[in-house]
């Protein structure tokens, strides 16, 4: 068991290894199952999981050193092309990093902006460690108190599967919480940063495919 698991445990007062979560993976994979060709902003230890997972990965942009300003980065993408669905992949200690987003995204009204967070209780880059007031601080009702459009919770993988069209569909800004098994496999030093190229190039690429799909020709009506 990795570090930190211990103090969950007594957080939440459950077995982190009993407790009925989703699996990341699983969950990430109903994501990229209905993200209806959105483009994608996956955020700190989200990232190599989501990129297993994505068959469009011309529109992902994986977010390695985020620091808790990947919604920002897709509101940012919402704006600019109101058209297009966004969907941000966050995690709950790079939110905590920067709440004040949360109410400039509700301000902006993006209805093309869904923001997913993923609940694990732990900084991975960081030995697993316990985030700040664990199994009390709740990120559903920041989000309805900041004024998210629509707010979702999911624990359980059947009621995301039943519930993931609704989500993807109702009006944003859509806020969803899913409550995750903390992966020991993410557990880990923080990846080589490699300056942001990767992070570029993926902006790049992104753009691209967004002006060509802008510029292709409309069929007959």
């Amino acid at each position: 068991m990795y570090a930190g698991a211990g103090a969950l445990e007594s957080a939440y007062n459950f077995s982190v290894e009993q407790c009925v979560m989703i699996s990341l993976e699983d969950g990430l994979r109903l994501i990229e199952r209905f993200r209806q060709g959105a483009v994608v902003v996956a955020c700190e230890e989200n990232g190599r999981p989501w990129a297993s997972v994505s068959r469009h990965q011309q529109l992902d942009i994986p977010f390695p050193d985020v620091v808790g300003k990947g919604v920002s980065l897709g509101l940012g993408i919402a704006l600019a092309r109101p058209d297009k669905k966004v969907v941000v992949v966050d995690t709950d200690g790079g939110l905590l990093a920067s709440l004040g987003a949360m109410a400039t995204v509700a301000g902006k009204e993006p209805a093309n902006l869904c923001h997913f967070l993923v609940e694990d209780g732990i900084y991975a880059y960081k030995g697993g460690l316990p985030i700040p007031n664990i199994g009390k601080i709740s990120f559903t009702n920041l989000a309805k108190g900041a004024g998210y459009a629509s707010v979702y919770e999911f624990r359980d993988i059947e009621d995301l599967a039943l519930q993931i069209e609704e989500v993807m569909q109702a009006p944003g800004p859509v806020f969803v919480c899913l409550k995750v098994r903390p992966d020991p496999s993410l557990v880990a030093d923080f990846p080589d940063y490699d300056g942001g190229e990767g992070f570029r190039k993926a902006v790049q690429t992104v753009k691209e495919v967004l002006a060509k799909e802008r510029k292709a020709p409309e069929g007959p009506s």
